[in-house]
């Protein structure tokens, strides 16, 4: 028997939108995957990104760290452990030619350096044992002496430098004298060597 034609018409109407629905799903499904799929790619490389961003700065901070020891390390081994300088004495004072002493007290203090050269430098005076030792020396020179640099560097747990270093100038005297510096008082135990640079003589 023959369908009528409406009939025929409704389930080709059917079909096609079966179809359209079928296509629309499989589109949409295979785009929700694919963005799925695309999601997961953005959060596993903002992960990667993070965990290299926070390599990054715990670099940046060990390095900063390992700057600050390093900074650290020179400022202890500097002049900061100088007290005080003596300027350079050329009279008033009682040491061999070439002798190094620790003093630790004032009466020995005042063997060392007379009455009258403590009276006329200020940094002689006043100087507190209980809180500091001094270190001082006798040396020579045959040029005369432009400046003195003092660095007074902790080696180990009980040795010590003195470091002097004598920058000269274009006169020419000659003749002995006698430098020194304030420092925090040390262990009993202490070895203090003393070491005279004549820079350019």
């Amino acid at each position: 028997p023959t369908q009528p034609l409406g009939g025929i018409c409704n389930l080709h109407y059917m079909f096609i939108h079966s179809l359209i629905t079928l296509k629309t799903k499989t589109w949409n499904d295979h785009h929700l995957h694919n963005f799925d799929l695309l999601k997961k790619q953005i959060h596993l490389q903002k992960n990667k990104n993070m965990k290299t961003t926070l390599f990054k700065i715990s670099f940046i901070f060990l390095f900063l760290s390992l700057m600050g020891a390093g900074c650290e390390k020179d400022e202890n081994n500097d002049n900061n452990l100088v007290v005080k300088e003596f300027p350079t004495l050329s009279m008033g004072y009682n040491l061999k030619p070439g002798e190094t002493v620790i003093i630790r007290n004032q009466d020995t203090f005042e063997k060392i350096f007379s009455k009258d050269l403590i009276a006329q430098i200020t940094s002689l005076q006043n100087i507190d044992f209980t809180k500091y030792d001094v270190l001082a020396g006798e040396n020579f020179y045959t040029r005369g002496i432009a400046k003195l640099e003092h660095k007074f560097i902790k080696m180990g747990n009980y040795s010590y430098l003195y470091k002097l270093d004598i920058f000269h100038n274009l006169t020419l005297p000659a003749g002995s004298f006698c430098y020194g510096i304030i420092i925090n008082k040390l262990p009993t135990e202490a070895i203090v060597k003393f070491e005279v640079t004549k820079i350019n003589e």
